[in-house]
């Protein structure tokens, strides 16, 4: 992809066997107070084959901080859903 953390949709789905079925605004990421930070972007990938991925990521295990009396937002996740239901 490209050296961008938000490569436009339809840039992954014509160059990888990749379906978006969701890019969203994640409600409430920002983080409660005064001056509330930005929302985070919520994707769903559905994989057309067999592949091996790699993610790089931060804000994961900790949450941004909330500046200037701004709660913490939420962490970022990120997980493998399984046909059976499951998360990996």
């Amino acid at each position: 992809m490209t050296n961008t953390m938000n490569t436009p949709f339809e840039v992954i789905e014509n160059e990888y066997p990749i379906t978006i079925l969701e890019y969203s605004l994640r409600e409430d990421s920002g983080g409660a107070g005064k001056f509330r930070g930005g929302l985070r972007i919520g994707r769903v990938y559905k994989l057309l084959e067999n592949a091996v991925l790699s993610l790089t990521a931060e804000r994961v295990r900790l949450a941004p901080l909330g500046l200037e009396g701004g709660l913490n937002g939420k962490p970022g996740e990120h997980y493998v859903l399984k046909p059976d239901g499951s998360r990996i």
